[in-house]
């Protein structure tokens, strides 16, 4: 299992940062690993990629003060695509409808069809509820 962050190094207001989150997170799990870099740049072949919140505008690219370089879906979207191997899964939650929608269309047009989805009783903001959506190569 390898866990992968585009903005791992930044410090929570609990003094520490994704990376140790992760670190811990992981402590005695075997082939557990977790790496700070960008997924565009991953090209290994997951049987499941999952992805929480990925950056579809430059409103949360901002909020976390990086670099607007990193807003990138349609590299993205197409990466995952382009990793996913014929029967792998895409699963990715949303913070909120709208967001979901535009990271829905550009699942379809990287050639991901979706398989379920549906809205979470959690809410990852106050006022959002968290959207899930599976998604699988539309030619598999």
């Amino acid at each position: 299992m390898v866990g992968l962050e585009v903005e791992g190094h930044g410090i929570y207001i609990t003094g520490y940062s994704g990376l140790d989150f992760a670190r811990g997170d992981i402590q005695g799990l075997p082939n557990a690993q977790f790496l700070v870099g960008d997924y565009v740049c991953y090209n290994h072949p997951p049987d499941i990629v999952t992805a929480r919140s990925p950056f579809m505008t430059a409103g949360p690219v901002l909020a976390w003060r990086m670099p607007l370089s990193v807003l990138a879906p349609e590299a993205l979207f197409s990466r995952v695509a382009h990793n996913l191997p014929p029967h792998g899964l895409f699963i990715m939650v949303s913070q909120g409808r709208e967001e979901e929608a535009v990271a829905a269309a550009w699942c379809e047009k990287v050639g991901l069809a979706r398989y379920r989805s549906c809205e979470l009783k959690a809410r990852l903001r106050s006022r959002l509820l968290a959207v899930a959506s599976c998604w699988m190569l539309s030619h598999a």
